[in-house]
């Protein structure tokens, strides 16, 4: 075999595992969508009406359940009065499903914001650098905000009214001050990207 042919070889076996690996990641973005859908809406309610929007547990009802798998899942369905409705609702493939969106939700680091009569609160969040953040952003107004983070390459959300809608960005290594808001209030708040303080 020539040096050419090796390294054309090379070449094929790079592109085919480059090609297997996007369709794999776009495979993996699917089932974590659906699996978000399930959490919003399984039996006319969702996981959400317990665990709150992103299952951080802030409604008081249910627990934290960002991370968890199949097995708790499972788990949960069969050991929790509350959730026995949703068994015949939902299926093995749902669950999968769910189970990959919350995974995923536990590779992120959550952080809040919340918007009413034309401020933000807190004004100002600190964040640690190289982190993989979800920022949830709350419109307590009932006009809907487009909500932008600039200095940052994303698009903006739109944040409807009375509801919330979050961004997930890699925050940047470097310590820095980026200015986050609503372009329709021109109201704004600052992210300050620091390492925590010892």
């Amino acid at each position: 075999m020539t040096t050419m042919t090796t390294i054309r070889l090379a070449i094929l076996s790079l592109l085919l595992c480059g090609s297997f690996a996007l369709a794999q990641a776009a495979a993996d973005d699917a089932l974590i969508q659906e699996g978000r859908t399930i959490f919003r809406e399984v039996g006319g309610i969702g996981c959400a009406a317990c665990h709150g929007t992103y299952a951080l547990g802030d409604l008081q009802i249910g627990p934290v359940i960002r991370g968890v798998n199949e097995v708790r899942i499972e788990g949960a369905l069969d050991g929790v009065e509350e959730m026995e409705f949703l068994i015949s609702l939902i299926s093995k493939k749902d669950i999968t499903a769910l189970a990959a969106y919350l995974g995923y939700l536990g590779t992120l680091e959550p952080a809040s914001v919340t918007f009413r009569q034309g401020e933000f609160d807190p004004a100002e969040l600190q964040v640690a650098p190289e982190t993989q953040l979800q920022l949830i952003v709350t419109n307590l107004s009932r006009s809907d905000c487009t909500f932008s983070l600039e200095g940052v390459d994303l698009e903006p959300i739109v944040v409807p009214g009375r509801d919330a809608n979050d961004l997930v960005w890699h925050t940047p290594v470097e310590t820095r001050t980026l200015t986050a808001g609503c372009q329709e209030e021109a109201a704004s708040f600052s992210i300050r990207v620091e390492p925590p303080a010892e």
